[in-house]
């Protein structure tokens, strides 16, 4: 993908570089959403990265960039402002199944934000995970429902239980 950039009669060709930072500095608003679906098939990691951050999505080009191998791109997706709007129960199926430490270390840690209960599947996977580390990144979530927490105060992992342990009581001091 060429992309140039046109000053009066000049042409000036951008690289992959000057083109995500480039696009970092346009301003995320519904006139500019073609753009950044249309820069969402940009070969470039930087450039999918960036566009991945924008709220004004279209369906399709958030469809594409949350199935991304990269992890990166689809952190910056999940930590944007039009995730709630695009973000699925099969999309968050996906991420889950999809194993990738980062992006389960960041669903943990926002749970509450996901909408995901203690009972149901999704809910069970985090707090059965065979990784200690995700159990302790969910048992480290202040903001995580109680009976999620309740359960891992009773994990193998004598670390995940304690943080589980302070992450209750701290949640208990907060809500008073």
């Amino acid at each position: 993908m060429k992309i140039n950039l046109q000053i009066e009669n000049n042409i000036f060709s951008l690289g992959h570089r000057a083109l995500a930072s480039a696009l970092s500095e346009i301003t995320d608003i519904p006139e500019n959403k073609e753009l950044f679906d249309q820069l969402a098939s940009h070969p470039s990691t930087f450039v999918k990265r960036e566009v991945a951050c924008k709220e004004n999505l279209g369906k399709r080009t958030f469809e594409t960039l949350v199935c991304s191998a990269d992890s990166d791109i689809v952190l910056s997706l999940l930590r944007g402002k039009g995730v709630s709007r695009h973000l699925n129960e099969k999309h968050l199926k996906a991420l889950i199944a999809s194993n990738n430490y980062e992006v389960l270390e960041y669903l943990a840690c926002q749970i509450e934000d996901f909408d995901i209960s203690s009972n149901s599947e999704e809910g069970l996977f985090f707090i059965n995970h065979a990784d200690p580390g995700i159990r302790l990144t969910l048992a480290r979530n202040t903001q995580a429902p109680k009976t999620m927490l309740r359960q891992l105060t009773k994990d193998e992992d004598p670390d995940v239980q304690s943080e589980a342990i302070d992450s209750l009581a701290i949640g208990d001091r907060l809500f008073k």
